[in-house]
């Protein structure tokens, strides 16, 4: 059993050094479309989608289909007469910050003090539940009333819409590296530097994506070997954005706990995949803000897929729990 280099990308890795643009649309109708899965809302007065609003991934890839027919039925009208639009809000914490908060790189546009759409399958309420909601609005100085949530089709004044400064597996502008330092630098407390090695767990997530199914034995063993174990999901914002800048290596296998990266310029981590293929979500947020970042996976299949179930799309085993902390340790300790 030994790790490797992930020279496997999936997706593209562009960077961008400029802003991303503002569009703004005369008479644009809010229309959520009726499918949960199609994030699209902002129509034109001829009913047809507005794309520079619609959710895109990858290379080429529209989440919303590029034509979305025309939709029918009568629209109420808005009481503002100018509206932000800040794309669908996600209430899984690594799309809302891939596709979401990098809509909402313009301060000075926020600071305009305009109403912003609610788009979300959930409510404002229930949003402003999630702590890391409720953190990250915070610093940008959005309260839960600037949100404006229309229950029917609503005719619209205006509205205007920040193209995202992140695109999944795509682009990452530096505005949204910048973005991201600025909120860090907001809601990091006390920085308390640390002499070992952090690997963050998801044993004590409810569900997801990926999982391992023994993580648990693989703590214990990472313990034993000198690491100090972490559950992001337990810390507020603050709180992990201070471990991210603490100055020693954070290991994580393949999950959203490592964007948080994105609010630490220059931070240091080993980043285990599940194979051979890196996203280059990854990739992006690590490149644009200096992260230090190595990339590697095991090699012999030694983490394999063993199923799912109602929680996790993915479940994973590891074979050798102290052979595969022994190697996970070996590699850390031999980082320059």
């Amino acid at each position: 059993m030994s790790l490797k280099p992930s020279t496997a990308f999936w997706g593209e890795r562009n960077i961008i050094d400029r802003p991303p643009r503002i569009i703004e649309v005369e008479g644009a109708v809010f229309d959520p479309h009726p499918d949960s899965e199609i994030h699209a809302a902002i129509y034109r007065p001829d009913r047809h989608l507005v794309l520079e609003s619609a959710h895109t991934r990858g290379p080429g890839t529209l989440l919303t289909p590029e034509r979305v027919k025309p939709r029918k039925g009568t629209a109420t009208k808005a009481d503002a007469l100018t509206y932000i639009y800040p794309g669908y809000v996600n209430k899984h914490y690594g799309h809302f910050l891939l596709s979401t908060f990098s809509r909402l790189w313009s301060q000075n546009l926020i600071d305009m003090g305009l109403p912003i759409i609610w788009h979300a399958d959930m409510t404002i309420d229930l949003a402003f539940r999630l702590p890391w909601f409720r953190d990250i609005m915070g610093a940008l100085r959005i309260d839960r009333k600037r949100f404006a949530a229309f229950p029917k089709p609503t005719k619209l004044g205006k509205v205007i819409i920040p193209c995202p400064a992140f695109i999944e597996q795509k682009v990452c502008f530096l505005e949204y590296a910048a973005l991201g330092k600025r909120i860090g630098d907001a809601l990091c407390g006390s920085v308390i530097r640390r002499s070992k090695p952090v690997y963050l767990s998801k044993a004590k997530v409810n569900g997801g994506v990926r999982t391992i199914s023994n993580e648990v034995a693989l703590e214990t063993a990472l313990t034993r070997r000198g690491f100090d174990i972490v559950h992001p999901e337990q810390m507020s914002m603050g709180q992990q954005i201070a471990l991210w800048r603490s100055g020693v290596p954070i290991v994580s296998f393949t999950g959203s706990a490592l964007h948080t990266a994105l609010f630490s310029p220059g931070a240091d981590v080993l980043h285990v995949d599940y194979d051979q293929f890196t996203n280059t979500s990854f990739w992006l947020i690590n490149a644009a803000n200096g992260t230090r970042a190595d990339y590697v996976h095991f090699t012999d299949g030694s983490v394999p897929r063993i199923g799912e179930n109602e929680r996790w799309s993915c479940i994973h085993e590891l074979k050798n729990l102290e052979r595969t902390a022994d190697v996970i340790a070996a590699r850390v300790n031999a980082r320059p």
